[in-house]
């Protein structure tokens, strides 16, 4: 049996950067939409899936990245520069308010695109193959990027090459955490969630991987088993 389709309207955005709308006397939870809009939506629980935008807000703008809406990374790209900066300012001036801090904010500072220097990819075995991304929205299904318009361009290049890595240390059931870093000396690697009982020939051939990558350092759970001097 479907889900009930309800018509709702936006009233602000949560913390999180979901819109909120009322139904029923209950908040409802409904990502990718923006305050003032009307949208025709499925609702499940307390979250709703948007179907249709029936009216948009004058402050909706395409998205940067070709993966936004699938990929969990980023929940408010559909929204314009200048809004999305006096949203994140208020959310610090309403943080304060909350623990009664009477204290001055001043006007949020943007970053360039492109410029984050670290990520943490997600890598899962599909099979014989290895799935390499980040988390979908709300999922443990891995998104494969591409593209995207936060991580520097060297994270995205180094993305492919991970997967060698990946097949060697992921587990047989949980996914890889890949905590890439984009340092002045080279990459920094840490992956966790390698099986406690991951054998000597598989750390020596994710070290011989990471060395014909070009990484900088290596770590498994937290020891560090590859590092470049400088």
């Amino acid at each position: 049996m479907s889900a009930p389709l309800i018509t709702l309207e936006i009233l602000r955005l949560g913390a999180q950067g979901d819109g909120l709308a009322e139904h029923a006397g209950k908040q409802i939870f409904v990502p990718l939409t923006l305050p003032g809009e009307t949208v025709t939506a499925e609702l499940n629980g307390d979250r709703a899936r948007v179907i249709e935008i029936v009216r948009p807000s004058p402050t909706r703008v395409g998205p940067h990245c070709s993966h936004y809406g699938d990929c969990g990374g980023c929940s408010l790209q559909h929204l314009a520069d200048d809004q999305y900066l006096a949203f994140k300012r208020e959310h610090v001036a309403t943080a304060l308010s909350y623990q009664k801090i009477d204290a001055p904010v001043d006007p949020v500072v943007a970053i360039g695109p492109r410029s984050r220097r670290r990520a943490v990819f997600a890598a899962h075995r599909v099979g014989s193959d290895i799935a390499i991304g980040f988390h979908g929205r709300r999922s443990h299904r891995i998104v494969p990027i591409t593209d995207c318009a936060v991580i520097t361009q060297g994270l995205l290049d180094l993305l492919p090459k991970l997967k060698r890595i990946a097949s060697i240390a992921a587990p047989r059931k949980d996914a890889l955490t890949i905590t890439a870093t984009e340092t002045s000396t080279g990459f920094d690697l840490a992956l966790s969630g390698v099986e406690k009982a991951f054998p000597a020939d598989g750390r020596l051939r994710a070290v011989q991987a990471a060395g014909e990558i070009g990484l900088a350092r290596l770590s498994i759970n937290g020891d560090v088993v590859m590092e470049h001097a400088v």
